[in-house]
């Protein structure tokens, strides 16, 4: 069996069924991989070790599900029992990414290509995999599968620093003035094997963290309190999501039903599909049971003189005309109670200073 190919029909015919066998349960685990993000589709384990595996699909209530297990004749690792076709009404996935393209997956992807042009960068990465295999990854994604393969093609090799500290003792030996004989400082936060290997191999040597790394390393991180309750940073301000309560510190979710990007955010970080968390009123269903009753008609109707009445009476405007005779200029008095004047010099009511006739 062919288990990587670079065409996603390929894939999408890996897994055929009853008695098919593979060489062991990791081998089945990747071509399992393969063919959901083939497919469009996603299952969970319900049972996964060594000797037994049981996927289902991710939708409850759908009937996809496989079942394989170790032979005991000759070892072999092959599907005992298994239902491919689906009943859940989601096609396929509706998230930019696939939940199963994980790092370990982009390892085994960029392989070949990081064993011939090791300078492959991340961004490329991505670019190349959303064009050949139609996932969208994250660039923290691209850049993890790559250092996977990376060690597992190069490694820390002790080697290799024995080579540079012969070198710089040569050049102490040879030019005691150059530099030298200045101690090394290595800034090794992007390798954890560096961490444990330079001091050993450079007793005096100075270790450092890079400031940019470490900056981009919390800026890339959307914080997991639980498996439901997230913090997510929004620049320079940071909103909470509740996935199961269905809330946001922002209110935006709550209000219209949909979700924010914080909770975006938070959705595509577990892998799963935005539409689920839409309220149900802006579902398909909910809108087709809104008019499954029966809508009485309402006609429309000329009233006017002419058409025939049941008992005769016809029901005619309100006569606006202007009855004859002077019309009434008096007013009804104001419950308002008025402001009485008060007379600034005599301090008596009913008139004002100019209009005052006391006596000064």
């Amino acid at each position: 069996m062919v288990l990587q190919s670079n065409s996603i029909d390929a894939w999408s015919h890996l897994i055929r069924g009853e008695g098919q066998n593979f060489k062991n349960a990791d081998e089945f685990r990747k071509v399992l991989k393969n063919y959901a993000i083939a497919t469009m589709r996603s299952f969970v384990y319900k049972k996964n070790d060594q000797q037994k595996i049981f996927v289902v699909c991710n939708v409850s209530g759908c009937a996809w599900k496989i079942y394989a297990s170790k032979y005991k004749a000759d070892g072999t690792f092959g599907i005992r029992k298994f239902c491919l076709q689906h009943v859940c009404e989601e096609a396929n996935l509706r998230s930019r990414g696939h939940p199963k393209a994980d790092s370990v997956w982009v390892a085994i992807i960029v392989k070949d290509k990081l064993r011939g042009k090791p300078s492959y960068r991340p961004s490329a990465i991505v670019r190349d995999i959303n064009r050949e295999y139609g996932v969208e990854l994250k660039y923290h994604t691209s850049w993890m599968g790559k250092e996977i393969t990376m060690h597992q093609l190069y490694g820390i090799e002790k080697e290799c620093f024995d080579k540079l500290r012969w070198y710089c003792d040569t050049l102490k030996q040879t030019n005691p003035g150059s530099w030298a004989d200045c101690e090394f400082t290595f800034f090794s936060d992007r390798h954890s094997g560096l961490v444990k290997t330079i001091p050993n191999i450079f007793a005096g040597s100075h270790h450092a963290y890079c400031l940019r790394h470490l900056v981009d390393d919390f800026r890339t991180r959307v914080d997991r309190s639980s498996s439901l309750l997230f913090e997510v940073l929004d620049g320079d301000k940071s909103c909470a999501v509740d996935l199961g309560n269905w809330s946001c510190s922002c209110r935006i979710w709550k209000i219209n039903g949909i979700p924010c990007n914080h909770v975006c955010a938070a959705i595509e970080s577990k892998g799963l599909s935005i539409y689920d968390f839409c309220d149900s009123c802006y579902k398909v269903e909910n809108y087709r049971r809104a008019y499954a009753a029966v809508v009485n008609p309402i006609p429309t109707f000329d009233f006017n003189a002419d058409l025939p009445h049941s008992n005769g009476d016809i029901i005619r405007p309100l006569d606006v005309r202007s009855q004859p005779g002077r019309r009434r200029t008096q007013r009804f008095p104001s419950q308002v109670k008025k402001r009485v004047t008060k007379c600034a010099r005599c301090h008596k009511p009913g008139h004002n200073r100019r209009k005052c006739k006391e006596a000064i």
